[in-house]
């Protein structure tokens, strides 16, 4: 009876396992006792064969996918550090490009002030002597 009630439940459930079932079954015949057991193994077996099956795949598929990742990270290297040259080899030709672009401005305004000075002598040595008569002056101070 339950408390507080005055009847029993109408419904009870029971969980039993097959190799329970089995030997229930088996207490009132030794040959059902025997063939239960039988099928319980058989199914306990069929049972073990498949979770080691799909195990044995779920482990291969695990490896496929370490052995995917390997190769994406190989790649990766592979394509950054060929980006990496390149970009290297854009920056040294740009750098070049700029040392001989003021080496060549260097040497066309170093061409020009000659031909101004060889043009006008007078004016450049006057511009000269001023010049040094300002860094004097500035130097005293």
């Amino acid at each position: 009876m339950l408390p507080g009630r005055n009847r029993m439940p109408d419904t009870c459930v029971w969980s039993v396992s097959p190799v329970a079932t089995a030997q229930i079954i088996g207490a009132a015949s030794g040959d059902i006792r025997h063939n239960q057991n039988w099928k319980t193994t058989m199914a306990t077996d069929t049972n073990a064969q498949k979770i080691a099956a799909d195990y044995d795949a779920v482990t291969a598929q695990i490896a496929a996918l370490r052995d995917d990742l390997a190769q994406m990270a190989k790649n990766m290297t592979t394509t950054t550090t060929q980006r990496g040259q390149a970009i290297a080899r854009d920056v040294t030709d740009g750098v070049n490009e700029a040392i001989s672009y003021v080496g060549r401005k260097g040497r066309e305004t170093d061409q020009s002030i000659e031909a101004a000075v060889a043009a006008n002598p007078y004016i450049a040595l006057a511009m000269a002597a001023g010049m040094g008569l300002l860094v004097g002056a500035l130097s005293r101070r």
